[in-house]
């Protein structure tokens, strides 16, 4: 699977936006300081080794001192022990690519995570780990020997209504396209199509996806020409209790 990256725009690292803090001296100008952990839930796809210095992390929030908005973007790779901050509360969020990114083609695996509320009101510093999951869905098309032992040719129409996506035989080894997921659900609705005698026959379905899950579509056929779709959806997490995220700062 590949990971498309957002390049957010650089600001140049000047004194008062990203410095150094030797955490846990006192601070005249009540200032506190975060460190940032961010890593990638692990999937049962041997290839995601996934570089979290690549992702783009954000942190926003509203300053105790005049309620003030702060913020700052940069790449993880950019976060050199840790950062300074006025007191207050903040969110820290990461990402692989934006939502607009990941459906670029046939789209890409999107990771996403974030750490809400991390309250900055001391000295002391505060630690934020982010662990980022698979924020969309994917589809992908197998087409069982017995439906290529029957019919000349087929393929797979995969929509939901604005993107759509025509999956041949000859690309079903090799293609899978992705959805994002908002509202906890993606619904999809997909035609097979086969020619079978210089005839075209139809079948048509729909499956609803979460975040993080692959939907497969398996087309198989009878000796007659009858479709028989099936349906199975993966969780794609080798172990789903790694959604576990530790402030080691709580109170």
């Amino acid at each position: 699977a590949c990971i498309q990256i957002s390049i957010v725009t650089q600001h140049r690292l000047h004194d008062g936006w990203l410095k150094r803090k030797a955490c846990g001296k006192p601070s005249a100008n009540q200032t506190g300081c975060i460190s940032v952990d961010v890593e990638a839930a692990r999937t049962k796809a041997a290839a995601d080794n996934i570089d979290t210095g690549t992702f783009n992390v954000l942190v926003s929030g509203i300053t105790y001192h005049g309620g003030s908005v702060w913020s700052r973007a940069l790449k993880y790779s950019d976060f050199q022990d840790n950062i300074e901050v006025p007191y207050g509360v903040y969110d820290i969020s990461a990402e692989s690519c934006t939502p607009e990114e990941a459906l670029v083609g046939d789209g890409c695996v999107r990771y996403a995570g974030v750490r809400e509320a991390l309250d900055v009101y001391s000295d002391n510093p505060r630690h934020a780990k982010i662990v980022c999951t698979i924020a969309n869905a994917a589809v992908r098309v197998v087409f069982d020997e017995s439906f290529r032992d029957v019919f000349d040719d087929g393929s797979v129409v995969i929509s939901d209504g604005v993107r759509q996506f025509e999956i041949s035989i000859a690309q079903s080894a090799e293609r899978t396209v992705w959805y994002n997921v908002t509202g906890g659900s993606k619904s999809l609705e997909y035609t097979v199509n086969g020619t079978i005698d210089g005839v075209q026959k139809q079948y048509g379905g729909s499956l609803t996806l979460s975040a993080a899950q692959e939907g497969i579509i398996t087309v198989k056929s009878g000796k007659d020409g009858f479709f028989s779709p099936q349906i199975s959806v993966d969780d794609v997490y080798e172990d789903n209790g790694i959604l576990e995220i530790i402030d080691p700062q709580a109170e």
